[in-house]
């Protein structure tokens, strides 16, 4: 314990390490299979180097601390490894061929060796010329025996290093015995060579010379004859077909072989001897060559055979094992379709082998068995019983003839043929009774007579192979190389074989034997004196005494058994020329031998007895492993039965256990042990037996076993095996059926736990159901049993939340028995769940309701807010609405807020906006008192309740009155008799809901209510921008700062203010982008503005915000009293603002005075004028007084006087009228360029000048202006000094006034007769163009006739006459303006119209009520985009462009065109429009009857949408980006299109699906829920009445979307549809989503856009392409959405149907993400046709098929079967004969193709017309290519085809291509992608 603790736990860690690396090894070691294969040996290797490289780390460990035990474990660990390592090298290595190979070359270089040194030795000691011939021919295989030395050496040197010790010790000793021979064999031949070879060769020559007949010849005469004899005896055994195994067959091919090489080089050395002999030997060779080749030809086909066979009898097995579990119909099939290569087998089969019988034999057995089991009808008919008569036939009588017939037929062992067909016949005998028993029960064979012929059918299987060995040991009695010991061991073991079969058997077998053993010429090889001395035969004898000495150390090594009975049977025989001495000494030797013979006798005896009792004990097992597998079986089928029985299996289990325990166990351990005792007496004896059974085969490390052999180790192998089987069969019979029984056991427990957990959750769901069945309905209860109520629901909502842990774990245990156990029990969970959940919700909902009550209640104190006749009510989501009982009306608007809007009416006077702003402001600060409350406290109320996004964060009503009522509390706290909180907080909802929430939601922004309270709160103003920007501040760098986004937010929500009282047009509009881009100008342009540079710009009061600065001054001039008299009322003192004129002496004005714009013959408004709020001084007086000199003395050489307020970039908004930006510019909208911080700081006029020029254009300007300041002196044009003087106007004024009146007219028609010339300057300057533009068209080599310099020229003036018109048209719109605005006043003067409050804010005021209407304005947008053209014209002009560059001029031109003239007629509509406005009318003659809006119409015009008219409805066409633009940022990111002209429709009732199948051609019934399809409605004719998209929902109804143009036809088809379904009994209904509008987010982007705003309701990645989903917007559930994935672009995007009054507030929400913008009808048309979609009108209608139109996929499979739809016969013969026409897909070289442009099939007028274009435009996506489609004759719309298209009568040439043009984008699985 010490030492392990002195050790570091590094160490420890690496040790760890390597014995878990060791384990690993270990386990892949023996996951090797023992089998050699090329996988194996690679595995080994990789082992062993794993082994080697650990080898370094374990020496470490060693080195570092050998003591310790962990050590020591992990060195014995690693030598483990090594040992099993090398005995599983050892069991693989000794079944490969180089191991074989070894073993071969040992045993033949002993031999050779043997031989080889035996002659040598005699021809050294007796100098024998015949022996000195033999070690002639041994002599010449020197090199090959030398080569083969070398060889058996390399291979010792790689196997034995890992192979265990002992077999690595006997190799080693092997390669050493063979090493010290051929050591002892060099030094003989040595010797040899010295003495004997040159005499020997010179009496060779003498001799051959003298005599040709020498003794030499004689010897090689007899070898030639002697091999002759055996390559016929070879020859024979081929031709007579005596080999027939596979194995037989290589080893004759081997001795073929050997022989025929013998042959070779005996005619190489003797060519010139025997010449007859050498002849015969040439043709023995040629015939042994062929056989060698057909032999090898036929071993080849033989293997091809058996390996068809195995393949085909394993599939028959694998078919019978699932014969059980298979209907026997398709087992049958199976079969049919494998008859064909059944018989070819059976009819292939043309061996003879033994084994393939055996399996033909075993294959037609299975066969006919299954065929049998599956029709009960008689087996196949083979070839083997083709020949015999079916014993059905027959009679009992003539089956046991027929049986008796074989039993008495003999055969003869050795005569394989025989053998083989008396055992077929008597296997298809028996085979045929088998079938004939089982139909006729008639048909039976005694049992005694049936044993024998199965008994005889065995004892010919045994012949066949004992008679494979007989052949084999033939040939070893004829070979050349055996010695006579050798033959005489192969005639004792054909007799040992003749001996076991009855003489009659063996009859020619015998008389074979017996000619063989007469003497015949023996090879010289083979001629060796076997006769020995006595000293030889006492060697003998001593060798044998030493192996049976040490057989009798180890008794049961079979191995020195054989070698003894191997020295017995080649016992040497005695010389009989031997002295007494001898004969005594050799009679001694004699006895001693008999003696030792005797013993091994009757050890061989005892063997036989040992091999009987192992028989019987094998047997004995056999039985009990067929009981055990029979138990297993049923094992098995209790496996396979399903677990939810589990009681029943569990009684089946514990019977198995008990058969087990009961009537197998002792039995079956008793024939383990015994079988034990049998194998297991000598471990080491028997360990190769052990590993040969491990590896299901012998060891290869001798040469092949005798029959002792079989009877001894082979038969221990048997018993180990079954003794093996037998327990591997018990222990799994045992742990399979407990491990079942504890399964079954288990699931018992967890089923029995489950239900106890349900019964006890269902008992308190009942009390608690029971609880609340029982509690009182809340109509019922009063005030105050509702808080009662309240704390007891929630106790028992506490209850049942206690019970949620119970339900989570009945969850899980129930989903753990159904994974687990297969048991199905989550029903009765689920429903359990579905109870509390649903308690849990009733019982939250009644807390939610009693609540709900309270502040109900609560609410009613704000009833108190209106007075009689009004009655404050609420709706359902809180908003409070009011009812006037007198006159029954109801009214958004509180009745004080209403008189309130009213009382402004009597500020219109004022003519100043933003004085009338401030005092409208004024009055709402006061009534809703604002003034009192101070801006801290309204920060600290907010600053209570902080939210995470306070910026998009929205509140509903009762969170507002929440926020008012604590801020108004407070101001009732410091003012208590100035404020009624409860109709100050009741009117500030009111005010706020009318500026946030005009649709009446229920929601505002949080943000906004923050800044409006704010802005009209009690505090410095300073204050409140420094809150208003810290409300969209965020941080950066440490410091607040505000980007472009978020201050574009805070102006959007200031400007609502002075909007909501119709004052937007003077502070600019409704846009807030040039106020963002000024302040950011301002502050140098950054990416963000500071605190300080946001106070340092509003400090400039600019346009958007000037109201709030103006509206504090009014506040504090409230109480200002200043001492001085107003020249124009005579008022003293002057209350209020004072105005004091810097142009005249002691000249003051009063604010009234001021606000309505009066004059005086000295004092004018556009003098300049100084403004005082505060009180004034006589210090004031004096200062005015230098500065009135001032301006006497330098009036003449004054410059330009500044602007007053900061300069905003002109941007015109729909809502904001020319003549609102005429008042803004006028001088009498003065004030001081920044807050004054005293009060008498000079104010800058805004009189603006234009400088002098020869221009035309800035002389008119210049004359306008005048006209301008000419009207402007005569006092009478103003307003409100009309309506006070129009009484007292005296006759001469009047005449004054109509001679003026008359001028302006006069100029008016000046003035239009000069815009109408602009106009037809302009109508003629485009038609030149068009000219230029057909011109180029026509001839694009002209061209190049054009001369640089003039197209240079042309350009300049094109350019100059743009910039000319563009001047020119804003001068006429403004001057037109203002004439039409001064008309309107004299008109109103003459009539004498005085009505003091009916004048309502003059022209622009009505403009400003009617944004739709078109006037010049709408002129000058619409021809911008004319001028726009002419500007790319001239830039495509002025470029420099090489020749090749006129088809990018023409399409260029050609895109201008398109653009152009889709404004054409909107242009003239609108020039007769604007003139008719110059003369009062609103309304041009013979106008159109107005089309339908969109929800989003108001939307379209405030955001620049260019509205036109389309199917019906006005929707925009595009908006400030060009269609271009929005088409390609559509590709790249996303649009928006407003498509909610579309009808959509409802389909439900129960057969809606029935129902709306007989209309289209899709697949309904098969659509799964929630996905959408792209299908037609069809007519009769097969004509498509109109394209449309159908959602199958998963909420009871059909969701169809189809065009607008054909919604009158669609709706009247589906009416009559739906009378025809009502009369046939159909429940089936319609409803039409007329409120509903759908809008289309398209690109690539859609999704990044639209998930923040479906939470994780929806997961866009998992809805792809044509699915649907009905979700909630936002996660607000007053905003209810369906989305589908789909669109019309062929970019991805979602199709959204919303409520429209939830519409716009989707699109903002939509845009607010800074990446979508919106997008018109024009990039929708061209991304269709890019997508190749169709326009219905366009390129399909009523005379267009789907197959004509390419839409035959629309079509379903099973609607095309059941040819059920519309139009089905016309549609289904085209799709079979095919169409006449087809719509293709066409790109034009040169103009784009018009819809309707004829398509022609040549260039020539008396060319044939083949088609027509149904669309056609540049397409952006493709750098404008003109692309379209068009409908072409079927034989020529081949792809690749060239076509002709005559456009406006010139011939266009076009090429067909492949739809769509540009690769759609949906979004689809992955598998669809790749497919796709």
């Amino acid at each position: 314990m010490n030492q392990t603790e002195d050790i570091s736990p590094d160490f420890i860690l690496c040790v760890q390490k390597l014995l878990s690396s060791i384990s690993t090894l270990r386990k892949h070691l023996s996951s090797i299979a023992s089998v050699q294969s090329e996988e194996s040996i690679r595995k080994l290797k990789a082992i062993k180097e794993a082994i080697i490289s650990l080898a370094p780390a374990i020496e470490t460990a060693n080195q570092l601390d050998s003591t310790s035990t962990l050590v020591d474990h992990l060195s014995s660990e690693y030598s483990s490894l090594y040992n099993d390592y090398k005995q599983r090298y050892s069991l693989i290595m000794t079944n490969t061929v180089i191991f074989n190979e070894y073993k071969q070359a040992i045993e033949d270089l002993s031999i050779w060796l043997t031989l080889t040194n035996a002659n040598i030795q005699q021809a050294l000691e007796f100098d024998d010329k015949q022996q000195t011939s033999i070690n002639i021919k041994n002599l010449d295989e020197l090199n090959k025996y030398e080569s083969l030395v070398e060889h058996a050496i390399e291979l010792n040197q790689t196997m034995a290093t890992d192979l265990p010790d002992e077999q690595a010790k006997e190799m080693i000793k092997e390669i050493d015995d063979i090493k010290e021979q051929w050591k002892i064999f060099i030094g003989k031949l040595n010797i040899y060579k010295e003495r004997n070879l040159s005499s020997e060769s010179a009496n060779l020559t003498d001799s051959s010379s003298a005599n040709p007949v020498t003794e030499q010849n004689e010897i090689l005469v007899n070898f030639i004859q002697s091999l002759l004899t055996l390559g016929k005896e070879l020859i024979d055994q081929h031709e007579n077909n005596h080999v027939n195994t596979l194995i037989e067959k290589e080893q004759l091919l081997s001795k073929i072989k050997e022989c025929q090489h013998e042959m070779d080089r005996l005619k190489n050395l003797h060519a010139n001897t025997s010449q007859p002999l050498i002849a015969e030997l040439t043709t023995l060779a040629t015939s042994m060559a062929t056989a060698r080749i057909q032999l090898e030809n036929c071993i080849e086909q033989q293997r091809e055979f058996a390996t068809e066979l195995d393949i085909f009898i394993g599939w028959l097995k694998a078919l019978t094992c699932e014969s059980e579990i298979i209907d026997n119909q398709e087992i049958q099939l199976t079969l049919n379709e494998r008859q064909g290569d059944f018989n070819k087998l059976i009819k292939s089969n043309q061996q003879n082998d033994f084994l393939i019988e055996e399996k033909i034999e075993y294959l037609i057995e299975m066969w006919s068995n299954l065929t049998l089991k599956v029709a009960g009808s008689p087996p196949v008919v083979t070839k083997h019983l083709s020949s015999a008569v079916p014993l059905a036939s027959s009679s009992p009588p003539d089956i046991i003839e027929q049986a008796q017939n074989l039993l008495d037929t003999i055969v003869q062992l050795g005569n394989r043929h025989e053998i083989e067909q008396h055992k077929n016949k008597i296997q298809a005998f028996l085979t045929r009774l088998k079938s004939s028993q089982a139909s006729d029960s008639n048909t039976k064979l005694p049992h005694t007579i049936h044993d024998e012929l199965a008994n005889r059918h065995l004892i010919l299987q045994q012949m066949l192979i004992d008679t494979s060995h007989i052949d084999h040991l033939r040939v070893n009695l004829v070979s050349h190389f055996n010695t006579e010991n050798n033959t005489v061991t192969a005639t004792n073991e054909i007799k040992t074989l003749i001996d076991n079969y009855p003489k009659e058997m063996t009859n020619q077998i015998r008389q074979w034997l017996t000619e063989q053993q007469r003497p015949r010429v023996a090879s010289p090889l083979v001629i060796v004196d076997n006769s020995k001395t006595i000293g030889d035969f006492e060697k003998y004898f001593k060798d044998l005494e030493e192996n049976f000495v040490q057989y009798q150390q180890n008794e049961h090594n079979q191995a020195k058994l054989k070698k003894l009975i191997q020295l017995i049977e080649n016992r040497p025989n005695l010389s009989e020329n031997l002295n007494d001495h001898d004969k005594q000494h050799a009679a001694n030797l004699l006895q001693q031998f008999d003696k030792i013979k005797k013993l091994i006798a009757d050890i061989r005896k005892n063997s036989l007895i040992k091999k009987t009792n192992i028989d019987n004990t094998v047997g004995h097992i056999d039985a009990l492993i067929k009981r055990t597998r029979d138990v297993e079986e049923q094992i098995e089928h209790n496996l396979k039965q399903p677990i939810h029985d589990y009681e029943k299996l569990i009684r089946d289990c514990q019977r198995i256990i008990s058969e087990l325990n009961q009537n197998l166990r002792m039995p079956v351990e008793e024939a383990i042990n015994n079988g034990k005792r049998l194998y297991s007496l000598d471990s080491k004896d028997y360990s190769n037996v052990e590993s040969a059974d491990d590896t299901g085969g012998g060891s290869l490390l001798s040469p092949p076993s005798s029959p002792l052999k079989k009877h001894s180790d082979l038969t221990l192998r048997k018993v180990r095996r079954h003794v093996l089987q037998l327990a591997q069969h018990w222990k799994n019979a045992n742990s399979n059926i407990q491990y079942r029984l504890n399964l079954l056991q288990r699931a018992q427990t967890a089923v029995e736990e489950l239900r106890h957990k349900c019964d006890r959750l269902h008992a308190h769901l009942l009390e608690t159901e029971l609880a609340y069945a029982h509690k009182p309905q809340i109509k019922a209860l009063n005030v105050e049993q509702v808080p009662a109520e309240i704390e007891q629901a929630k106790q028992l909502l506490s209850k049942l939340i206690s019970c949620k842990p119970s339900i989570h774990d009945i969850l899980q245990l129930a989903q753990t028995v159904e994974r687990e156990y297969d048991i199905h029990v989550t029903n009765r969970a689920q429903e359990l769940n579905e109870r509390w959940e649903h308690s849990v919700t009733l019982t939250s909902q009644r807390i939610q309701s009693l609540q709900d009550s309270i502040k109900n209640t609560a609410s009613d104190i704000y009833s108190s807010s209106v007075e009689y006749p009004w009655q404050r009510a609420a709706a359902i989501n809180k908003i409070p609405y009011y009812i006037n009982h007198s006159d029954q009306t109801t009214s958004w608007d509180h009745p004080k807020m209403h008189e309130l809007m009213t009382s402004f009416g009597n500020f219109n006077d004022i003519r100043f906006s933003a004085y009338r702003t401030a005092m409208k402001l004024r009055t709402l600060q006061k009534c809703l008192c604002l003034d009192l409350t101070s801006l801290s406290n309204i920060i600290s109320v907010f600053a209570e309740h902080e939210v995470a996004d306070p910026i998009n964060k929205t509140i509903d009503v009762v969170e507002i009155l929440d926020y008012l009522q604590k801020i108004f509390e407070k101001t009732s706290n410091e003012y208590p008799h100035f404020t009624n909180v409860i109709c100050t907080v009741d009117l500030t909802l009111n005010w706020l809901l009318n500026i946030y929430d005009i649709n009446r939601t229920g929601t505002i922004r949080l943000l906004s209510m923050k800044m409006a309270l704010a802005l009209l709160s009690r505090g410095y103003i300073e204050e409140k921008y420094r809150y208003l920007f810290s409300l969209g501040a965020c941080t950066n760098n440490n410091r607040e700062v505000l980007d472009r986004q978020r201050l574009s937010v805070l102006f959007q929500q200031a400007i609502v203010i002075p909007k909501q009282l119709g004052e937007v047009a003077a502070f600019g509009g409704s846009s807030v982008e040039p106020s963002v881009q000024s302040c950011f100008e301002y502050a140098h342009n950054p990416d963000v503005i500071t605190a300080d540079d946001f106070l340092e710009w509003v400090k400039l009061e600019p346009q958007s915000l000037v109201w709030l600065p103006v509206m504090h001054r009014l506040a504090a001039s409230e109480v200002a009293k200043h001492e001085a008299r107003c020249n124009i009322c005579k008022m003293y003192p002057i209350l209020g603002f004072r105005y004091r004129s810097l142009r005249h002496f002691n000249c003051d004005i009063c604010q009234n005075c001021f606000f309505s714009g009066k004059q005086t013959k000295i004092f004018k408004m556009a003098d300049p004028l100084q403004e005082y709020y505060t009180e004034t001084t006589s210090s004031e007086d004096i200062r005015d007084f230098f500065r009135i000199f001032k301006n006497k003395v330098w009036a003449k050489t004054r410059k330009t006087p500044k602007l007053g307020y900061l300069p905003l970039p002109h941007v015109f908004d729909n809502t904001v009228s020319t003549s609102e930006q005429q008042i803004l510019s006028s001088p009498a909208l003065a004030s001081p360029s920044t807050t004054p911080s005293k009060p008498h700081i000079e104010a800058t006029p805004l009189i603006s000048s234009l400088t002098e020029s020869d221009d035309e254009h800035m002389i008119i300007a210049q004359h306008c202006r005048n006209l301008n300041n000419a009207v402007s002196k005569v006092p009478h044009f103003f307003p409100n000094e009309l309506l006070v003087h129009s009484s007292s106007l005296d006759h001469e004024e009047r005449v004054e006034l109509e001679a003026i009146i008359c001028d302006l007219e006069d100029e008016n028609r000046l003035l239009q007769n000069e815009y109408e010339r602009l106009c037809q300057e302009h109508r003629e300057q485009s038609l030149i163009l068009n000219e230029q533009q057909e011109q180029l068209l026509f001839n694009d080599n002209q061209l190049e006739v054009y001369n640089d310099r003039k197209m240079l020229r042309e350009a300049k003036q094109l350019r100059q006459h743009k910039i000319k018109l563009e001047q020119r048209m804003k001068i006429l719109e403004e001057h037109n303006k203002q004439l039409g605005k001064q008309m309107e006043r004299s008109k109103q003067l003459l009539s004498k119209e005085s009505p003091v409050h009916t004048l309502r804010r003059s022209v622009d005021r009505n403009l400003e009520r009617q944004p739709n209407l078109l006037t010049i304005d709408n002129l000058f947008h619409m021809a911008d985009d004319l001028n726009r053209a002419i500007g790319d014209l001239v830039s495509v002009i002025t470029e420099p462009q090489s020749t090749a560059s006129s088809n990018f001029c023409h399409q260029i031109m050609s895109s201008i065109l398109a653009r152009t003239l889709i404004k054409r007629s909107l242009i003239l509509q609108c020039r007769g429009i604007a003139l008719s406005s110059l003369k009062g009318s609103a309304k041009p003659e013979g106008a159109a009857q107005p089309s339908k809006q969109t929800a989003l119409y108001n939307f379209h015009v405030n955001n620049s949408g260019r509205m036109v008219s389309f199917c019906g409805w006005t929707l925009p066409v595009q908006y400030s980006a060009s269609v271009i633009q929005s088409h390609l940022y559509t590709r790249s990111h996303a649009s928006i299109f407003d498509v909610s002209h579309m009808l959509q429709v409802k389909i439900k009732g129960a057969d809606r699906v029935r129902f709306f199948e007989k209309l289209v051609v899709c697949d309904l019934e098969n659509l799964p829920e929630n996905c959408a399809s792209l299908t037609l409605y069809t007519s009769e004719k097969g004509g498509i009445l109109d394209d449309l998209i159908v959602t199958k929902t998963n909420d009871g109804y059909l969701f169809v979307v189809s065009n607008a143009g054909r919604a009158t036809e669609d709706l009247a088809h589906l009416h009559t549809q739906l009378a025809k379904a009502k009369r046939q009994g159909l429940d089936v209904d319609i409803e039409v989503l007329s409120d509903q509008a759908l809008l289309a987010l398209q690109g690539p982007r859609s999704a990044e856009i639209l998930q923040p705003y479906l939470g994780s309701s929806v997961d866009l990645s998992k809805v792809y392409f044509m699915q649907s989903r009905l979700t909630k917007f936002n996660n607000d559930p007053s905003i209810p959405c369906r989305i589908n994935r789909s669109g019309y672009t062929g970019e991805d995007g979602f199709e959204i149907s919303i409520s429209n009054s939830n519409v716009e507030r989707v699109l903002n929400a939509l845009l607010s993400s800074g990446v979508a913008q919106m997008a018109g009808l024009g990039p929708r048309d061209s991304l269709r046709l890019e997508a190749g979609l169709c326009l219905y009108g366009n390129d399909i209608d009523e005379q267009t098929t789907p197959v004509e139109a390419d839409l035959t996929w629309t079509i379903a499979k099973r609607r095309r079967q059941l040819a059920d739809f519309p139009g089905a016969k016309v549609i289904l013969d085209q799709i079979e004969k095919g169409p006449p026409r087809k719509r293709v897909g066409i790109k034009s070289t040169g103009s784009c193709p018009r819809s309707g442009a004829e398509i022609r099939s040549g260039r020539d007028e008396k060319s044939r017309i083949i088609g027509k274009v149904t669309s056609g435009c540049p397409a952006p996506s493709l750098k404008l290519l003109n692309v379209g489609m068009a409908y072409v004759e079927t034989p020529l719309s081949k792809i690749g085809n060239k076509v002709n298209i005559n456009i406006r009568n010139r011939i266009i040439e076009a090429e067909i291509v492949k739809m769509p043009f540009v690769p759609a984008q949906y979004y689809k699985p992955q598998a669809s992608k790749k497919k796709q």
